[in-house]
C-alpha cells in the first residue's frame, strides 16, 4: 500500500469514527460510558482494573479483544478476553482470561462497571502499588515452598462444584498442574489457549508493569486436609525454609530413614514428630494407616502417590497406626500380599519418616528390621502429667494466682489420664 493510499485510509477512519470520538470523550470527562461505547472504552494492551471472582481480591489484567454476545434469555453483554500472568508449578506464563459485563442503560460510572481501565480507578497510585506487591509475593511463592497458610482456600468438592474454605495449617503452594508450553514470549507467536506461553522467572527480569498482572491466587497442596486448593494472595503466609533442615541426615544414603515410636495412646509419638518436623522448619505430612486401606493394589498406589507428595516437599512422614499394613505375615495370602506390596513401597521411601504404633508386637520382622531407631514411649508418670496439666492450665489461665494453680496441678495430676484425656 502507497503512503497517499495509508493517508487516505486515516482520513476516512478519522471521519467514519469523528462523531464516536466525541460522544466518547464527552462521556469519560465525566467519567462515564455507555453501553454500546464500551468497545471503544478499552484499547488494545490496556490494563484493566477487575476482582478476582473467588476471593473478590483486586487484580489486573491485560485486554486482548472485546465482543459483544447474548444470553439465552436475550440479554446483552460485553465479553473481555483477557490475559495475565500465571503459574503451573513449575513456569510461568500467559494465562487467558475472560470476563463479561452486562448490559446496562444509559451512562454509567467507569469505575463502577465489574472491569474498566485500570486509569480510571479512583485510588491509581495506591492500587498501582498493592498489584505490584501482589505480583511480587505471587512470584516468590513460585516453585516448592513450605508456608503456613491462614485465610480462605478454593477446593473442588466430591462433586467438581468448587467451595470456599477457611483454612489455618501448612501449606505447599506452587503444586505443579498439567504442564504447559515452554515458548520464548518475544520471538513466538502464541496461539489461543487457557495457556498461551511460559517462561522461567528465573531467566526474565520483571518490571512493575509485569508484577502488576500476576495472578491473585496460588495453587497448593494442603498437607493437612490432603487437598490441591487455590490459595488468595491477600491473605497470610508465614514462611518456612525448605532448603535447611535434615538435608545433612539422608545425603548420599540412597534410602530413607525411618524411625518407629510406639507405646499407649496420648504419650506424646504423634508430637515427636511434629517437634522435629518444626525445629527443622520441614512440612510435616500425616498419613493415617486407617485412610489407605488393607487392598494390596489400593495400598501400593496410595503410598506410591504419598511418598511423591512427601518427597516433592521434602516432607517428614508420618505413618498414624503403621501396624494396620505391616503386621505379622500368617497364613492369609491377602495379609502376606498386603506386607510385601508395603515392605516394598516403603523401602523405595527416599527421605525421613515416623511410623507410630501402640501394637509394636504385632509388627512383620522384615519391617522392624528397617527400623532405624525404636523408641519406646511409656504411660505418663505423676511428673508427666503433671507437665501436661500445668501447660494447659497456663494457656487457660485467668485471674487465679500461682498458688491456685500449683494446687489444682497437684490435684488433677494424680488422676491417670493420657495427655490425649487431658
Amino acid at each position: 500500500m502507497s503512503h497517499s493510499h495509508l493517508n487516505l485510509f486515516v482520513d476516512y477512519i478519522e471521519t467514519e469514527f469523528h462523531s464516536v470520538d466525541e460522544e466518547l470523550a464527552g462521556l469519560t470527562i465525566r467519567n462515564e460510558i455507555t453501553f454500546d461505547l464500551l468497545w471503544a472504552l478499552f484499547e488494545p494492551n490496556e490494563k484493566v482494573f477487575t476482582t478476582c471472582p473467588g476471593t473478590g481480591s483486586p487484580r489486573c489484567v491485560l485486554h486482548n479483544y472485546c465482543e459483544e454476545g447474548e444470553e439465552v434469555d436475550g440479554s446483552k453483554f460485553m465479553r473481555l478476553d483477557t490475559r495475565f500472568l500465571g503459574a503451573d508449578g513449575k513456569v510461568f506464563g500467559e494465562a487467558n482470561n475472560r470476563i463479561k459485563i452486562p448490559h446496562f442503560p444509559g451512562a454509567r460510572r467507569i469505575d463502577f462497571l465489574p472491569a474498566y481501565p485500570l486509569r480510571y480507578h479512583y485510588n491509581y497510585d495506591e492500587i498501582f502499588r498493592e498489584l505490584a506487591e501482589n505480583g511480587r509475593r505471587f512470584i516468590s511463592l513460585h516453585g516448592s515452598h513450605h508456608v503456613q497458610y491462614r485465610g480462605f482456600a478454593f477446593c473442588f468438592d466430591d462433586e467438581g462444584e468448587i467451595v470456599k474454605r477457611h483454612v489455618d495449617r501448612r501449606i505447599s503452594p506452587g503444586h505443579p498442574q498439567p504442564t504447559v508450553r515452554n515458548v520464548n514470549p518475544i520471538e513466538e507467536t502464541i496461539g489461543p489457549s487457557n495457556w498461551t506461553g511460559s517462561f522461567s522467572s528465573e531467566t526474565v527480569v520483571l518490571q512493575d508493569e509485569d508484577f502488576l498482572i500476576c495472578g491473585p491466587t496460588v495453587l497448593g497442596f494442603c498437607l493437612g486436609g490432603k487437598k490441591f486448593p487455590i490459595w488468595a494472595l491477600t491473605h497470610t503466609y508465614f514462611s518456612g525454609d525448605t532448603e535447611n533442615g535434615l538435608e545433612d541426615i539422608v545425603q548420599g544414603k540412597g534410602r530413607g530413614i525411618n524411625f518407629l515410636l510406639y507405646g499407649p495412646p496420648g504419650v506424646g509419638k504423634t508430637i515427636t514428630a511434629e517437634t522435629i518436623a518444626e525445629t527443622h522448619r520441614r512440612p510435616l505430612y500425616v498419613v493415617p494407616a486407617g485412610q489407605i486401606g488393607v487392598d494390596p493394589v489400593q495400598v501400593e498406589n496410595i503410598l506410591t502417590n504419598t511418598f511423591k507428595i512427601a518427597g516433592r516437599w521434602k516432607a517428614i512422614l508420618l505413618l498414624d497406626e503403621a501396624h494396620v499394613f505391616v503386621s505379622q505375615r500368617s497364613d492369609n495370602p491377602q495379609v502376606n500380599a498386603l506386607v510385601s506390596v508395603s515392605l516394598r513401597e516403603l523401602e523405595r521411601f527416599d527421605g525421613i519418616m515416623f511410623s507410630t504404633t501402640n501394637r509394636v508386637q504385632s509388627f512383620d520382622t522384615a519391617m522392624m528390621s528397617r527400623i532405624r531407631r525404636a523408641l519406646e514411649y511409656k504411660p505418663l508418670g505423676i511428673d508427666s502429667r503433671r507437665a501436661v496439666w500445668k501447660f494447659f492450665l497456663e494457656k487457660a489461665r485467668t485471674q487465679h494466682g500461682a498458688s491456685d494453680l500449683t494446687e489444682l496441678v497437684d490435684i488433677v495430676a494424680h488422676k491417670e489420664l493420657n495427655g490425649r484425656e487431658v
